[in-house]
Protein backbone atom coordinates (compact mmCIF):
# COMPACT_ATOMS: atom_id res chain seq x y z
CA UNK A 1 0.00 0.00 0.00
CA UNK A 2 1.28 3.44 -0.64
CA UNK A 3 -0.59 4.48 3.01
CA UNK A 4 1.17 2.67 5.80
CA UNK A 5 -1.31 3.57 8.56
CA UNK A 6 0.63 3.51 12.20
CA UNK A 7 -2.64 4.54 14.60
CA UNK A 8 -6.51 4.46 13.77
CA UNK A 9 -8.38 6.01 16.43
CA UNK A 10 -12.27 5.93 16.87
CA UNK A 11 -13.86 8.14 19.42
CA UNK A 12 -16.01 8.40 21.04
CA UNK A 13 -15.63 5.19 23.00
CA UNK A 14 -19.08 4.52 23.18
CA UNK A 15 -21.15 5.09 19.86
CA UNK A 16 -24.86 6.23 20.70
CA UNK A 17 -27.61 6.70 18.13
CA UNK A 18 -27.63 10.23 16.91
CA UNK A 19 -24.07 11.16 17.82
CA UNK A 20 -21.10 11.26 15.34
CA UNK A 21 -18.02 8.98 15.15
CA UNK A 22 -15.05 10.33 14.60
CA UNK A 23 -11.91 8.00 12.65
CA UNK A 24 -8.72 9.43 12.79
CA UNK A 25 -5.65 7.86 10.58
CA UNK A 26 -2.29 8.73 11.31
CA UNK A 27 1.05 6.79 9.28
CA UNK A 28 3.16 7.34 6.42
CA UNK A 29 3.13 8.30 3.09
CA UNK A 30 5.14 6.52 0.82
CA UNK A 31 4.52 8.59 -2.66
CA UNK A 32 2.90 11.93 -3.48
CA UNK A 33 -1.01 11.57 -4.22
CA UNK A 34 -2.61 14.45 -6.51
CA UNK A 35 -6.35 12.81 -6.40
CA UNK A 36 -8.09 9.37 -6.04
CA UNK A 37 -11.73 8.12 -4.59
CA UNK A 38 -12.23 6.23 -0.89
CA UNK A 39 -15.25 3.95 -0.96
CA UNK A 40 -16.53 2.89 2.29
CA UNK A 41 -19.34 0.05 3.10
CA UNK A 42 -20.59 -0.42 6.10
CA UNK A 43 -22.47 -3.61 7.77
CA UNK A 44 -24.62 -4.66 10.04
CA UNK A 45 -24.92 -7.87 11.22
CA UNK A 46 -22.77 -9.13 8.18
CA UNK A 47 -25.83 -7.45 5.60
CA UNK A 48 -24.43 -4.66 3.57
CA UNK A 49 -26.57 -0.84 4.80
CA UNK A 50 -25.06 1.63 2.44
CA UNK A 51 -22.05 2.54 0.48
CA UNK A 52 -20.19 6.06 0.08
CA UNK A 53 -18.15 7.35 -1.99
CA UNK A 54 -16.04 10.48 -1.77
CA UNK A 55 -13.25 12.23 -3.13
CA UNK A 56 -10.02 12.46 -1.32
CA UNK A 57 -9.38 16.02 -1.80
CA UNK A 58 -12.31 16.93 -0.36
CA UNK A 59 -11.23 15.54 2.70
CA UNK A 60 -8.08 16.24 2.84
CA UNK A 61 -5.49 18.57 1.34
CA UNK A 62 -4.17 17.73 -1.83
CA UNK A 63 -1.56 17.06 -2.86
CA UNK A 64 -0.43 14.92 -0.38
CA UNK A 65 3.37 14.95 -0.09
CA UNK A 66 5.57 11.80 0.68
CA UNK A 67 5.90 11.32 4.47
CA UNK A 68 4.19 12.22 7.89
CA UNK A 69 0.01 11.78 7.05
CA UNK A 70 -3.22 12.09 9.19
CA UNK A 71 -6.58 12.05 7.96
CA UNK A 72 -9.91 12.86 10.10
CA UNK A 73 -13.13 12.26 8.74
CA UNK A 74 -16.40 12.19 10.82
CA UNK A 75 -19.59 9.66 10.33
CA UNK A 76 -23.14 10.85 11.50
CA UNK A 77 -24.66 8.04 13.25
CA UNK A 78 -28.31 8.00 12.23
CA UNK A 79 -30.46 8.24 14.93
CA UNK A 80 -31.91 5.28 14.31
CA UNK A 81 -29.09 3.09 14.14
CA UNK A 82 -29.83 -0.61 16.21
CA UNK A 83 -27.63 -1.21 18.68
CA UNK A 84 -24.82 -3.94 17.76
CA UNK A 85 -21.81 -4.66 15.43
CA UNK A 86 -21.32 -2.23 13.29
CA UNK A 87 -18.18 -3.31 10.27
CA UNK A 88 -16.58 0.01 7.62
CA UNK A 89 -14.64 -1.44 5.21
CA UNK A 90 -12.90 0.93 2.85
CA UNK A 91 -10.48 0.87 0.20
CA UNK A 92 -9.03 4.05 -1.12
CA UNK A 93 -7.55 4.49 -5.23
CA UNK A 94 -5.20 7.37 -6.45
CA UNK A 95 -5.71 9.34 -9.77
CA UNK A 96 -4.28 6.30 -11.15
CA UNK A 97 -7.24 3.79 -10.11
CA UNK A 98 -3.92 2.55 -7.62
CA UNK A 99 -4.54 1.58 -4.53
CA UNK A 100 -3.71 3.56 -1.74
CA UNK A 101 -5.06 1.53 1.23
CA UNK A 102 -7.74 -1.14 2.37
CA UNK A 103 -9.11 -1.55 5.75
CA UNK A 104 -12.14 -2.74 7.88
CA UNK A 105 -12.88 -1.60 11.08
CA UNK A 106 -15.40 -2.68 13.61
CA UNK A 107 -17.40 -0.90 16.40
CA UNK A 108 -20.16 -0.97 18.07
CA UNK A 109 -23.48 1.06 18.29
CA UNK A 110 -24.44 1.36 22.32
CA UNK A 111 -28.32 1.23 22.95
CA UNK A 112 -29.29 4.35 22.84
CA UNK A 113 -31.30 5.29 26.74
CA UNK A 114 -34.45 7.92 26.56
CA UNK A 115 -35.28 9.50 29.89
CA UNK A 116 -38.34 8.39 31.21
CA UNK A 117 -40.62 8.74 34.10
CA UNK A 118 -40.34 5.19 36.31
CA UNK A 119 -43.73 5.48 38.77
Amino acid sequence: PVFIPETITLTPSIVKPGTDLNIVSEGQTRRRVTGGTTTSKIFYAGVQLATRRYNICSAQRCPIEIGPFRSETVNEVNSWALPGEYTIQAESVDQNGVRLNCYRIKFNIARSIKNFDAK
